[in-house]
């Protein structure tokens, strides 16, 4: 058995975790929480897992601060997924981060199952992925986004923490280049982010300010995000949010998304 934590996969590597990704969402009917350049990050950690030269288990790692590490482990078989854990728990400890949450769709019967029954492993919250129909989709006046500022990148981060700039880290630059803005005079007052695949467009990181929440705003800022994409290359566009933030949902699916995927988050305590 040989185990690798890899901060960027080579092209045979890559090649070997789209296969297995492949195979196993095709063999249990199910989707893995991904950012659509997962394969081609070099700023996150890839765990690989081999046996006799044939990769069995891959592990997505994400640094969203310095407290929580979240993991999407792909595994074959069930004994694969304890090994893993062990070895991403392992990692957690090295890196001085307290807190790993993994996500698994819920219709990943395997690892859900196999979290359930683990005493150690707390189910947290849930995440609905969104697409969106755009058959159902009704266009609306576009309000003036802009591309984010490399001086508003604490701003924004505040903005997404919901706490005092002086407590958080500036985003990271690849993703303020992906991130659109909504400004006042010189204050941010709204930020949404997309990431760009061969296949998809993922909204993320769409926060209202709380004084100017209640208007419309958000409902205006989603609208104009989405004509703009619909007037580009024809590609799925999908966002995600909590299954308890029945606001949000209800805005999404009025206008035109729909559930497709829910993603469990289940805590640990390294």
């Amino acid at each position: 058995m040989k185990k690798i934590f890899n901060t960027q996969l080579s092209s045979f590597e890559m090649t070997e975790v789209k296969q297995l990704k492949e195979t196993v969402e095709r063999q249990r009917t199910c989707r893995f929480k991904l950012e659509p350049d997962f394969l081609h990050q070099a700023n996150r950690r890839h765990f690989l897992y081999y046996q006799e030269n044939t990769l069995l288990a891959y592990v997505f790692l994400n640094f969203f601060d310095s407290q929580v590490l979240e993991a999407t482990l792909i595994v074959q078989e069930k004994e694969l997924i304890a090994d893993s854990l062990v070895a991403l728990n392992d990692f957690a400890r090295q890196q001085a981060i307290p807190t790993v949450l993994i996500i698994t769709d819920i219709n990943d019967q395997l690892l859900t199952t196999f979290l359930k029954n683990e005493q150690s492993y707390v189910h947290q919250f849930s995440e609905y992925r969104l697409f969106l129909d755009s058959s159902n989709f009704n266009a609306q006046q576009e309000v003036p986004l802009r591309h984010a500022k490399a001086e508003e990148s604490l701003q924004i981060a505040r903005l997404l923490a919901e706490i005092p700039e002086d407590k958080i880290e500036p985003l990271l630059p690849e993703d303020l280049a992906n991130t659109l803005v909504l400004a006042k005079k010189d204050r941010v007052i709204a930020c949404i982010r997309i990431d760009e695949s061969l296949k998809t467009y993922g909204i993320y990181g769409f926060v209202v300010d709380p004084d100017h929440r209640g208007r419309g705003l958000g409902q205006s800022i989603l609208t104009t995000v989405i004509q703009q994409l619909l007037a580009k290359k024809q590609k799925e566009i999908y966002l995600e949010v909590e299954s308890t933030n029945q606001r949000a949902l209800h805005l999404y699916t009025k206008l035109g998304f729909r559930k497709e995927i829910l993603f469990d988050y289940y805590c640990h305590e390294v």
